[in-house]
């Protein structure tokens, strides 16, 4: 992979780790005044974000599938996802039982269960439970039928994990992502245009998305509404998480194309790459972090200042205060990731 290629995927990550912060900023800042899944720009963000991630996952993925057997697949795949998984939900814990006690509420590090503070990495399990399913189904037979077969039981593998709607629902980004990696070279040259469509696409698509077309409230196969109506709602959102994901890669490969030859404009993307090439940590720290003091300490500090800074003024939330704060939060985890390097004990959690 080229030095542009590799700046361009690293740009695509740092603008769905930056959505990511962004969207769980409005979300646990909302404090009543809005349901966040209802609401119209949270819920836009949230219609395409994680799948862009699974693609670029399922993409990068192909060129360690390539390289390993399948032994060697699992095991690295595996024990990359499973140390940041462990230590993650220990360090978590730990977070939030010395909140509470400083809150004065009755709380146990040692005594507690950990395993839900594991599973709140959901992606990171995702990850791995679509990687396994993928190493397995190609790599055991070089029959066509039978690879699709066995990715089709691969959603079965899904389901046994908690959040399991969720990771079959991420399951189809993550596929499209790896096989696009193996046959990229195959395809026409007038198939790279079609994603310019999504321009297009994409706009209109989401202008319809509801509440209960969102990947995280209505699973899969939903029984009140039957499976017509089930089959409706995974192709739409499926068609808007795709397009969504591919009107971000759109803009940015044309970003990253107009400034590549110029050293002084590259520069302003240079933050976004670096950030998704510390993805997997800022997606870590962040969950262990913002998901857990956020909720408890903003509603505090909003009781504090004794009234609404946002009443009748909900752009300056949506578009200043929130983005802002992400990007403080992006700026911490930084610095954060940069003294986990120093101590040299940045390889030990995160596995690389």
């Amino acid at each position: 992979m080229d030095e542009m290629k590799r700046f361009y995927i690293n740009s695509v990550k740092g603008a769905a780790i930056f959505l990511m912060l962004w969207g769980h900023c409005m979300e646990y800042c909302s404090n009543g005044r809005f349901i966040p899944f209802a609401y119209p720009l949270f819920l836009g963000i949230y219609s395409f974000h994680m799948p862009l991630f699974m693609l670029v996952s399922g993409y990068l993925f192909f060129f360690s599938y390539r390289k390993r057997d399948l032994k060697q697949l699992l095991i690295s795949r595996t024990q990359g996802m499973l140390q940041p998984i462990l230590i993650g939900g220990v360090f978590y814990q730990f977070l939030m039982t010395v909140l509470y006690k400083c809150l004065d509420q009755e709380v146990s590090f040692l005594g507690g269960s950990l395993m839900p503070e594991l599973f709140i990495f959901w992606f990171l399990w995702c990850n791995l439970a679509c990687s396994i399913s993928v190493s397995v189904s190609c790599k055991v037979t070089q029959n066509a039928f039978l690879r699709i077969g066995l990715l089709a039981l691969g959603c079965g593998f899904m389901m046994l994990f908690p959040s399991g709607n969720l990771f079959l629902s991420m399951y189809p980004f993550f596929l499209i992502g790896f096989f696009f990696g193996m046959f990229r070279e195959r395809l026409p040259a007038w198939f790279a245009g079609l994603r310019y469509v999504s321009l297009v696409l994409f706009p209109v698509l989401v202008s319809f998305y509801e509440t209960n077309d969102s990947f995280y409230l209505t699973p899969v196969y939903d029984r009140y509404i039957g499976i017509t109506a089930s089959i409706q709602v995974n192709a739409y959102r499926l068609a808007t998480g795709l397009a969504g994901s591919l009107f971000v890669m759109t803009l940015l490969w044309e970003a990253v194309r107009l400034v590549w030859g110029k050293q002084q404009f590259r520069l302003l993307l240079k933050p976004l790459a670096k950030m998704g090439e510390n993805s997997l940590q800022i997606y870590c720290i962040s969950t262990a972090v913002i998901s857990g003091y956020l909720p408890v300490l903003y509603p505090m500090i909003d009781a504090a200042i004794g009234y609404d800074p946002f009443a009748g003024r909900m752009w300056l939330y949506d578009f200043v205060f929130t983005p802002l704060l992400a990007l403080g939060y992006a700026a911490v985890i930084g610095i954060m990731i940069w003294c986990l390097k120093k101590l040299k004990v940045h390889s030990l959690i995160f596995g690389r």
